[in-house]
């Protein structure tokens, strides 16, 4: 139930996990929203989706919670919801139900659920050009500014004055960083969504290219 000192419902969601079935919020990942739901009696849930370290260790709250029911997704993606008539304060109601190992999940929970599995299938099925395009002109963009290096290094050890051990430091020390911090940047990635890492990259790469011509003028005035 949401309370006033949660401040918005994904703080009332996680708060609510953590209070039912010991989810810890640091556990939690949350990865989308769905659209409310509204139950036969009235409430209306906001559900939110998040991903966990598994397995976990839950602890159920006996005062909320009788049992827990272990429900794989690959059953609700393969198997298709049964559609069942209630009767609720004397009006016929029809509702979806999902059986699995004897458990029945229905209602509105099963409806949350069921709405879930068409937003995962219709993601699948979707090819986003705009993505890829967008992912691939960024790692193009990347690596010209890597492969840049090379090409004015020359003129850097010229103007700089730098010897051939300085310059082979840069471009070593320029590999190594490029190989330890995309695999650091590619796990942070995975485990959180970063969508601004990827222009990020990009302008960072282009203010080091283009604040090179103004270390020359740096070094002259320092030696003036």
């Amino acid at each position: 139930m949401y309370e006033e000192r949660d401040g918005d419902t994904m703080r009332t969601a996680l708060r609510e996990s953590t209070e039912e079935i010991g989810v810890s919020m640091r556990d939690v990942e949350i990865i989308g929203r769905l659209d409310d739901e509204r139950t036969l009696t009235g409430f209306v849930i906001t559900p939110y989706v998040g991903v966990i370290p598994y397995p976990y260790n839950f602890s159920i709250s006996r005062r909320e919670v009788a049992y827990l029911v272990h429900l794989p997704y690959e059953h609700i993606a393969r198997g298709e919801a049964a559609r069942e008539v209630t009767d609720y304060k004397g009006r016929v109601e029809t509702i979806d139900a999902i059986y699995y190992n004897g458990e029945r999940i229905w209602g509105a929970t099963c409806r949350i659920l069921l709405k879930l599995k068409r937003i995962v299938d219709h993601e699948h099925g979707k090819f986003n050009l705009k993505i890829l395009l967008l992912l691939s002109t960024g790692h193009c963009v990347v690596d010209i500014y890597q492969a840049g290096l090379p090409v004015v290094l020359p003129f850097l050890k010229d103007r700089l004055s730098l010897t051939y051990t300085m310059a082979g430091v840069i471009m070593i020390v320029a590999n190594m960083m490029s190989s330890i911090l995309q695999p650091v940047f590619g796990y942070l990635s995975d485990r959180k969504e970063k969508g601004f890492l990827l222009p990020a990259g990009v302008l960072a790469a282009g203010i080091g290219f283009v604040l090179l011509p103004f270390r020359q003028v740096t070094c002259r005035c320092s030696c003036s």
